[in-house]
């Protein structure tokens, strides 16, 4: 703006001038000023107060917005607002009352006065949106992103209530950064942070909502509703989340209707219709009760009775519908609210209330108003209706009405605009309360005051963490939703509610009863709270342990990191589990009363629930070998172990887990559930029984069925756990050794995706296998059945694995359409005479140990022993009586787990009493000794289990392999129909591996008895009785014996104030001695010494001596060290990771001492299994873990591992990486080798999906063996060998990878392109001479390398010490100079006798990887991980009591310091390496994302640039182009696809979204309407003496990108937007564009109220003819309710009947469905599959389209879409050959060339399409080949252009780059950009252009006192009024050169006329698309549809139309 420019705007806003730009006598006088805004001061109701900072507020005042009519002959009145909403004022109020508050509490924002700016929204989108550009602009009159000083206008924005409003003004504010509070608005869509990153809200989202919902309908088990939502965002997406929850809980929606905005009498009564026709008598309403009204006022006139509502919150408590009127037809309703709350001192601030005479509070006036009846306005008018109002005092007395605006009685809304405002103000104080130098910015900088950037306060508002004065905690998760909680409330019966006991489920499922809840944890020295666990206890003089599944699900409370974090808790019990711990309990009575086992001897038994949940799970464990939950020891003391043996765990995973690290200490556990072939491994698990077959035999008995039918060609699904996955490997096997091949192979989802669900149903429709079999629990089958059963499919052959087959969930009526027949394995069932009477003599007690019981008996009796806080609920007596009750507890009809827990305690049982019996002299032992029964070694029992052989009372013979396995025998069932019409389970055979004939045995052979032979004999009395020295007491644990044996550790120590710990790799491999357990088993060793693994011990070493060195970084704190050695072994790690967070390896306790934890936090592990297991335990409990090597993605799962953190990037972007190096290279084909761990699985299933993706295939898939067995490595290069694939991806670490290319050397494979992942692509283990012909060129990616400076002269200083706790040292001295340090040197047959080491050896005469430092990876992220932590620890030092993050502004106290502290701290670390790197965590821990790419050759890295501007402080960049003119046209154009958005810390300024892929065909279509222009300026006779001028932007196809082109176009300047009153034309007297429905809707709602005319050239949307809505908004392009209309034309043509339906999850598409679906069905046809295209691509969305499109019996498929979301499905289509289907085109795709391609013709060929009207412009290709770039900025867009086009650069900024010259030959280029054969868009464009210019021309040629206006005036050119051009546009008529005429309808739509396209074969086999018939609505012949038939190509074998239907 030029100094005369901001004279002007200075003068005309302060001296009311009005004329200062002239009319001069010439066409250039009209040239604008630069500083003339939008026409006129729009109107907006508020309440304002100043203050020193002020906050901004939207809501909905009023409930409905009038538009009066238009005319376009006067100025257009503004439009007002009606109906006065009382409620919405209190909201209004209670904000001001907030901040009054606020301003009085001298500890929240001291000497800081807050002031607001409110404004009514009126329920309309144009109102809110203008209402919030005013507060962010700091006055309704003006909007200036003018670079200035202080802080903004508003700080941020309390609302908008409702979720449409919001969606838009925060996608727009969002760019900004301006924080956005919304207290009522839900969509779930507004938790993307992507679209969204400044939005939060203090009422949950809609996700949490419908399933509340959800929730009321199963519990009263209404299974058949209807559903009614409002046309809005919020019910839109609400209904779709109903829809999938009803299916997933296999209900139904009987009808689903739309409530509309425009409450047309019609609609109401089709809806009510519908509702009275259903038989559905339970209706779901979601929608505002604005719209709820109308539709309620005509049930009243209907009289419809006899419904139950459920209603939304959004209307479950509005007073509107609570009138005697209402009450026969609304009482009852059931409805979800939000939290009520209550605010101290709102009731009377709000009668205090009075108005005043300020414009900016003529809010108050108009409530003052309507409450009163009267008007401040003397000179009233009477009407016809009604008498004169009285005039408003203001000094009426409010304590004398009775409304919603003073009822504070169920403060809901208003309760979370308090919270709100709360909010942003604890967000602003701790703003405030940051020093300088300790602040989160750069430079650990603070946010100034006087120039507050918005991105700084939602840095603090993400952070906000406090308690309410009622009680509610308040806080936001990364997605800035707010928790969780409802009220349920029974609607507008006040003296009914719902019963006591299900108000108490209700809050249990809601989470209500936790909010708030402090932690009781008691703060210890060690793991730092007691955790609980649920239990059953019985003292013995031996104790048996016991895990079981007694409870589902695991709940975590949030985790803020500012309390102390809730412990989690189990819910929903499950009754079978407990029925299986209580027949632990009857064996071990059972065996206490036997006189022949065990005599003189008492069992008793320890029990545990393990919640579902593995860190449960090992924490009972740990508490059982531990002896009690309190300690943990490794004290040598004497007595037998707290427990003897564990019976469980039931799950393989948890069994795995526990194995690992228990067989350390040979404790034997007994599982009677656990499967998995992997634990059969005596290595790894050498102290794992099971008394249930392992899944090796199951797949075998499975295939025997598959073999006796003969049933070869089958289909396998199964569950994603180590149960399922290794159960599928093994069958895959035997399916292909017996002939069998597997059809398709799908996995389960663990969180049954519903979209997945549906996709894997439509695989099984598809496929001709038959024969289905199943690997999984019933809880991951169920919602697969519910699916099938939704879409009727039948007639398959279900095999049931032993985990379903018998499952009672399974067995309901409902089912037995789809799995009648079903054949199945299951476990042994077995009898147990006498359970059935011991459970029902179970009752409880008051012993806290056996609260498990108490557990039960309020579920079995819906009572409650502790009735404190339960007003009203059944009190449990402990007397009830079990004989009354029918549940799976009872019921031991199917005793088949119970059955493997009874033999497993037997198990033991005998064991012992072999063990017992033994005589000294004679006894297994080292000299024939025996066990010391008073000092009971573990290893012993494993000695005398693995003999055991006993035969049970039920006939069968129990007895353990070499493998702890147990003898394979199975029942064979089939799922047969009962007389009652149920499924009954009967056994039709038996699976034996060890029958004596050979083949399966007749099941109902009578069960041999129990023989006196099969027992042992009473003992000797050599065992001595309880009366001798053995007593029950001193059998007895002391409390303090723990695990029997010290375990050995390699470590590295160094003492400090606070200790780190760490775990690497520092040896390869851990070798286990033999065991035969008849002396104690020696202790596993370590072998294989890495010398790059001690390095990066190192380096952790170092740098805690820098930082302890460093006088800026935690002065006066020296931090010291714990290192361990992991050996690469899970067991070891764990035992490590327990040895660091207890304080030492001697003892690990929960005593309540004062002092910092043993380590503070834990650097490592780095690998991704470890972790998962240690971080699932150490979580628990908050401690830190800083892993640098670990990247599985599963990692970033916050809620299983809420305190892991990493230096290294997750897998997920890994993959990523590794696919674009795929697809650089084109390499398409190719193998894929992978680890067997967690690494190496999850980083396969990723890899083959983004493979997919991007249209390359995997030739093969192996996995490599975690044993390195030979032969499966022989396997492997075999395949390798076999394949023709020559590019190798393999995902592995080198440990697994070595032995593989040791074989690659000795067999010669060569000619393969490796591709490494990170873990092996630097590994110095394969940079060899005797590698390098089969490796050298491998490509990899690296994780980031970096610099240490010191680190090497560090390495070389290092010295041994005699110190035991640094023995690691010592170990690497001796690998690294093959000496020993013991003086009696080892010899082997290789070598002599080993020198000595003295310790002084020289290292610098070494060359190791341990002292090369030239590649610094892990080592560097190491690094990295301990300074993370010290940054974190200095922060939190750094605290100042009164001001800290913590509960009452409390600071951490360092001599009691809390892990989750540390967390906290962690979380928001953010600095700066000395080499240069940032260093900070994501929400989910993961560290930024940078790799450098490498080759196996010379290397060279490769980096990532970042650049950043400035916000809403300054200038936001647009791409654009621009020529100056009289008069100015503006343009939208989607210029490039994408619009990318950098990653959000708000610890930096944001940097701005940017945009890629450029769209030559788009660009093309911009320069048509510069063509169209300058053809217009060359015209004579078109607006002579005129030139015409354009500013075009590019939206990058974003809504917020193209909002804000829009803003800078009506405002005539990216820098300022106004409502100054100047004169002169506006700055762009009407826009060309957007393109896009959604994008148009966003711009018209606002730019419609000021009347800007907007002509698109491609928005289709039918809803944009609303007149009411969209009063400027034109086009040229027909309404899609024309296209629906023509295609419909088509499918009647040729009488297709039964189609498909796609289409695209947007305006466009969403629409254009709704209208098909009504359309069609008018004509008579049906649509049989209708399915949305998903916006973010998502692969297994597509692939569940496909399958359903395959599944389909129709073969028509209608597509609405834009060819960017199609593309992926097309792509999906080639890769699934679905051939065979006549594809009907929309016009957004039919004639776009992306799809144009050979490859694609198979598939699309014969495609028929809609296009818009193809057209003819002369001289436009010249046009387009003269185009050149220039400098100007404004003309970026041209550069870009050129760059894409020309492949240059024209500012170079790397190596290999070309440099533009700007004079190269567009004549010699071939793109769409040039092509001008299939003019669509592009003649849109010319169209729209001419359409404007000849609105003006004859607004021009208007002759005064002729006019069309008021007095028969013309409109003003020198103060030209956009609504002017508005009038003479819609009056346009005029026809093209081309012969097409050009008018609008009264709804600004185009004429309708469509060329019909088919795609046809070209010459060259791509596809040609053929004009063959046009629809034509406006046809003279009526006519409509015209077809040249004879030109028409089918894509079928007869090559004519056929029969599809």
């Amino acid at each position: 703006m030029s100094e005369d420019d901001s004279a002007c705007a200075f003068l005309m806003h302060n001296a009311h001038t009005t004329t200062y730009c002239r009319l001069q006598e010439n066409a250039a006088s009209i040239f604008r000023s630069g500083t003339c805004q939008l026409q006129r001061h729009f109107r907006l109701n508020g309440v304002y107060q100043d203050g020193d900072v002020i906050l901004g507020g939207l809501f909905e005042v009023h409930f409905f917005t009038v538009f009066p009519e238009q005319s376009f002959r006067t100025e257009p009145e503004e439009p007002y607002c009606e109906i006065f909403n009382m409620e919405s004022f209190q909201h209004a109020q209670t904000m001001a009352f907030a901040i009054n508050e606020i301003n009085k509490n001298p500890n929240l924002l001291p000497n800081i006065t807050l002031g607001y700016h409110l404004y009514d929204n009126c329920v309309m989108l144009g109102m809110a949106f203008r209402a919030a550009i005013s507060l962010v602009s700091g006055t309704d009159k003006s909007s200036s992103d003018l670079n200035c000083t202080g802080p903004p206008p508003v700080i941020g924005i309390v609302g908008d209530p409702s979720s449409t409003p919001s969606i838009a003004i925060s996608s727009v504010l969002g760019l900004f950064r301006v924080p956005i509070v919304s207290h009522y608005a839900t969509c779930t869509c507004l938790s993307d942070r992507k679209k969204y990153p400044s939005f939060f809200r203090t009422i949950p989202s809609d996700a949490f909502q419908v399933r509340a919902m959800v929730q009321i309908l199963r519990h009263f088990g209404w299974t058949w509703v209807g559903l009614l939502y409002s046309d809005d965002d919020y019910g839109i997406y609400a209904a779709q989340s109903f829809h999938q929850e009803m299916q997933l809980s296999g209900h139904c929606v009987a009808f689903s209707e739309i409530l509309r905005y425009d409450n047309n009498p019609r609609s109401i009564q089709h809806i009510t219709g519908v509702i009275q026709a259903s038989t559905a008598r339970v209706v779901i309403v979601f929608s505002p009760s604005s719209l709820v009204i109308p539709l309620m006022e005509e049930v009243v006139l209907q009289n419809i009775t006899g419904m139950q509502w459920i209603a939304s919150e959004s209307w479950a408590t509005s007073p509107v519908f609570h009138t005697s009127r209402f009450l026969p037809f609304l009482a009852g309703t059931l409805g979800i609210a939000i939290r009520r709350g209550e605010i101290k001192g709102l009731h009377d601030f709000l009668l205090h209330l009075r108005p005043t005479s300020h414009p900016r509070d003529n809010m108050l006036r108009i409530f003052w108003e309507n409450m009163f009846g009267c008007s401040f306005e003397t000179g009233n008018k009477e009407t016809d209706g009604e008498q004169m109002k009285t005039v408003c005092t203001g000094q009426e007395d409010l304590t004398t009405t009775n409304t919603t605006y003073t009822d504070v009685s169920e403060l809901r809304a208003a309760y979370n605009v308090y919270k709100a405002v709360y909010a942003l103000a604890h967000a602003l104080h701790d703003l405030m309360q940051c020093e300088e130098g300790s602040g989160p910015f750069i430079g650990n900088k603070c946010a100034d005051i006087t120039n507050l950037k918005p991105w700084q306060l939602v840095h603090y508002l993400q952070k906000v963490n406090f308690t309410t004065d009622f009680g509610d905690h308040v806080s936001f998760d990364k997605n800035g939703d707010a928790l969780a909680v409802y009220d349920e409330i029974e609607d507008l019966l006040e003296s009914t509610h719902l019963s006591n006991g299900y108000t108490e489920y209700w809050r249990m499922t809601m989470g209500e009863t936790n909010v708030g809840e402090e932690n009781r944890g008691s703060g210890t020295c060690k793991q730092q709270g007691h955790f609980k666990l649920n239990g059953m206890y019985q003292d013995g003089d031996f104790l048996i342990g016991g895990l079981f599944e007694v409870q589902y699900l695991k709940a975590f409370a949030e985790l803020s990191f500012r309390t102390e974090p809730k412990l989690p808790h189990c819910e929903l019990f499950y009754m079978t589990s407990f029925q299986q711990a209580l027949t632990m309990v009857f064996a071990i009575n059972e065996i206490n009363s036997n006189p022949n086992l065990l005599p003189n001897i008492t069992l008793g038994y320890q029990i545990y629930d393990n919640c579902l949940r593995l860190g449960v799970a090992f924490r009972g464990a740990t508490a059982l070998v531990s002896g009690t939950e309190e300690t943990v020891s490794d004290l040598n003391c004497k007595g037998p172990p707290p427990v003897i043996g564990i019976i469980g765990d039931p799950g393989s995973t948890h069994s795995i887990a526990i194995s690992s690290v228990l067989g350390l200490f040979r404790l034997p556990m007994i599982s009677y559930y656990a499967t998995c072939s992997c634990l059969s491994n005596r290595k790894k698990y050498p102290s794992f029984f099971r008394t249930i077959p392992s899944d090796a035999f199951q797949v075998r008995a499975m295939i025997q069925i598959l073999r006796h039918f003969g049933w070869t060609w089958v289909g396998l699904l199964y569950s994603d756990d180590d149960y399922g996955i290794n159960a599928a490997q093994s069958i895959h096997q035997e399916v292909q050794q017996f002939g069998g091949c597997v059809a398709f192979s799908e996995i389960l989802p663990n969180d049954n995706n519903h979209k997945e669900i549906q996709r894997i149903v439509g695989v099984i429709q598809g496929s001709t296998a038959n024969v289905v079999v199943v690997f999984s629990t019933s809880s991951y089958l169920l919602p697969v059945v519910d699916e099938m059963l939704l879409k009727n499919v039948t007639g398959r052959q279900w095999i049931a694995s032993e985990a379903w087959a018998t499952s009672p969930v399974l067995l309901a009526q409902r089912f037995k359409s789809v799995l009648g027949g079903t054949l199945g394995i299951a476990i042994r069932r077995g009898e147990i005479q006498g359970l059935a009477n011991f459970l029902l003599r179970l009752r409880p007690d008051n012993n806290s140990q056996n609260n498990m019981v108490r557990i039960f008996w309020e579920n079995m009796f819906g009572c409650n022993f502790d009735t404190e806080g339960r007003e009203g609920g059944k009190i449990c007596s402990g007397q009830e009586d079990l004989g009354n009750t029918d549940t799976p507890y009872t019921d031991v009809s199917e005793l088949r787990a119970s059955y493997n827990v009874y033999k497993a305690v037997y198990a033991l049982a005998y064991a012992l009493h072999g063990l017992m019996k033994c005589e000294e002299g004679s006894g297994p032992f080292g000299g024939n000794s025996c066990a010391d029964k008073t000092n009971l070694k573990p290893w012993q029992l494993v000695h005398y289990l693995q003999k055991v052989n006993f035969t049970t009372g039920y006939g069968d013979r129990i007895s353990f392999d070499e493998n702890g396995d147990a003898l394979a025998i199975y029942d064979v069932l089939n799922w047969q129909p009962s007389s009652d019409g149920s499924v009954v389970v009967r056994t039709v055979g038996v699976v034996n591996e060890g029958a004596a004939t050979g083949k399966s045995q007749d099941p109902s052979q009578s069960p041999a008895p129990l023989t006196q032979a099969r027992r042992h004999p009473r003992l000797t009395q050599a065992c001595r009785p309880l009366n001798s020295p053995l007593t029950k007491a001193s059998v007895l644990s002391s409390g303090i014996c723990q695990l029997q044996g010290h375990f050995k550790l390699n470590g590295m120590f160094q003492d400090g104030d606070l200790i780190i710990g760490g775990l690497f790799e520092v040896h390869f491999l851990t070798v286990f001695p033999e065991l035969s357990f008849r002396k104690e088993p020696e202790p596993p060793y370590c072998e294989q010494f890495d010398m790059a693994s001690f390095q990066q011990a190192q380096t952790m070493v170092f740098a805690i001596d820098e930082i302890n060195k460093n006088p800026n970084l935690l002065p006066n704190i020296t931090l010291g060290y714990y290192l361990y050695d992991n050996c690469v072994k899970l067991g070891v790690a764990f035992r490590a990771a327990t040895a660091l967070v207890s304080g030492t390896e001697e003892s690990f306790s929960n005593v309540n001492c004062a002092g910092p934890p043993p380590v503070i936090a834990v650097v490592g592990d780095p690998g991704s299994t470890h972790s998962i297991a240690i971080s699932s335990v150490l979580g628990l409990f908050r401690v830190p873990m800083v892993s640098y090597f670990a990247t599985c993605s599963c990692l970033s799962d916050r809620k299983k591992y809420p305190s892991f953190f990493r230096t290294i990037p997750s897998d997920a972007f890994q993959v990523r990486a590794m696919v674009q190096i795929l697809k650089h290279f084109g390499w398409t084909w190719v193998g894929l080798l992978y680890s067997d761990d967690d690494y190496g699985i999850h980083a396969s299933q990723s890899f083959h999906q983004d493979v997919q993706l991007f249209g390359g295939c995997v030739d093969f898939s192996e996995m490599l063996p975690r044993d390195n067995n030979r032969r499966d490595i022989h396997n492997i290069l075999a395949v390798i060998q076999a394949s023709t694939a020559r590019v190798v991806v393999v995902f592995s670490t080198e440990a697994y990878l070595l032995p593989l290319m040791d074989e690659v050397a000795m067999q010669n494979v060569i000619g393969r392109q490796w591709i490494a992942s990170e873990a092996w692509a630097t590994s110095p283990v394969f940079h060899t001479q005797r590698l390098l012909p089969f490796l050298g060129g491998t490509l990899g990616i690296a994780i980031r390398r970096g610099e240490i400076q010191g680190l090497r002269k560090f390495l070389y200083y290092l010295r041994p010490d005699s110190n035991p706790r640094n023995n690691m040292v010592r170990i690497f001295w001796e690998n690294m100079f093959g000496c020993n340090f013991e003086t009696g040197g080892r010899k082997t047959e290789v070598e002599g006798e080993r020198k000595v080491c003295t310790g002084k050896e020289d290292l610098s005469s070494t060359d190791t990887p341990y002292t090369d430092v030239s590649e610094l990876r892990a080592s560097y992220n190491a690094y990295k991980a301990v300074y993370a932590l010290a940054h974190a620890l200095h922060d939190l030092m750094q605290c100042e009591e009164g001001r800290g993050p913590f509960c009452g502004n409390s600071c951490a106290d360092i001599f009691n310091l809390q892990p989750w502290q540390v967390v906290y701290y962690l979380q928001k670390v953010n600095f700066t390496t000395s080499f240069g790197d940032r260093v900070s965590f994501d929400d989910n821990g993961d560290a930024l994302a940078i790799y450098d790419v490498m080759n196996w050759q010379p290397n060279s890295d490769a980096s990532i640039l970042r650049s950043g501007t400035c916000q809403l402080q300054g200038r936001f960049r647009l791409n654009g182009m621009y020529q100056a003119g009289d008069v100015i046209l503006g343009g939208l154009f989607e210029v490039h696809f994408l619009t990318v958005f950098p990653e959000l810390s708000f610890r930096t300024e944001p940097k701005p979204p940017y945009c890629e892929q450029f769209d030559m065909a788009s660009f093309q279509q911009a320069q048509t309407m510069v063509f169209a222009i300058d053809e217009i300026n060359k015209n004579p006779n078109l607006l002579p003496n005129i030139t015409l001028g354009y500013h075009l932007y590019d939206n990058c196809v974003m809504l917020g990108m193209a909002f804000r082109a829009a803003l800078s176009l009506v405002s005539g300047t990216e820098e300022s937007f106004s409502n100054l009153n100047c004169t002169g034309p506006p700055p762009v007297i009407g826009i060309v564009g957007d393109s896009n429905s959604t994008p148009s809707i966003a711009i018209s709602s606002v730019l419609g109220l000021f009347r800007v005319p907007i002509v698109s050239y491609f928005a289709t949307c039918s809803c944009l003819s609303n007149r009411k809505k969209y009063p400027s908004f034109f086009r040229t392009i027909p309404s899609d309710t024309f296209q629906v209309r023509a295609m419909i034309k088509i499918l009647k043509h040729f009488g297709w009947t039964w189609v498909g339906l796609v289409y695209s999850d947007d305006d466009y598409g969403n629409h254009a469905a709704q209208a098909f679906l009504q359309d069609v069905q008018v004509f008579g046809g049906c649509v049989a599959f209708s399915e949305i295209l998903p916006l973010d691509n998502k692969h297994k969305d597509i692939q569940h389209t496909v399958g359903v499109i395959q599944a389909s019996t129709a073969r028509v498929v209608v597509v609405f879409s834009t060819s960017t979301y199609l593309l992926p499905l097309m792509d999906e289509v080639v890769l699934q050959n679905v051939t065979d289907r006549q594809w009907i085109a929309s016009e957004a795709w039919a004639t776009s060339p992306v799809f144009h391609t050979q490859r694609l013709l198979p598939f699309l060929g014969g495609t028929l399409g809609i296009a818009i009207r193809r057209g003819e412009i002369q001289g436009l290709h010249e046009f387009l080949l003269h185009l050149r770039p220039n400098d100007d900025q404004r003309n970026n867009m041209v550069r870009i252009f050129w760059e894409n086009m020309f492949k240059c650069r024209f500012n170079i900024g790397g190596r290999g780059e070309k440099m533009c010259s700007g004079q190269e030959d567009l004549s010699n280029t071939d793109t769409a950009y040039t092509d001008v054969s299939e003019l669509r868009a592009s003649y849109n464009v010319y169209k729209t252009v001419y359409a404007l210019a000849h609105a003006l021309h004859d607004l021009m040629q208007c002759e005064e006192g002729r006019g069309p206006f008021s007095g028969n005036s013309c409109a003003d050119i020198t103060n030209l009024q956009p609504w002017q051009l508005v009038h003479y546009l819609q009056k346009v008529n005029f026809t093209t050169s081309f012969g097409d005429l050009v008018s609008f309808d009264e709804n600004g739509d185009a004429l309708a006329i469509y060329d019909v396209m088919n795609w046809q074969p070209s010459s060259d086999g791509s596809i040609n698309v053929r004009t063959v018939g046009v629809v034509d609505e406006g046809a003279a012949t009526g006519k409509v549809l015209t077809l040249d038939e004879e030109a028409l190509y089918w894509n079928f074998e007869t090559k004519k139309v056929i029969n599809i239907t």
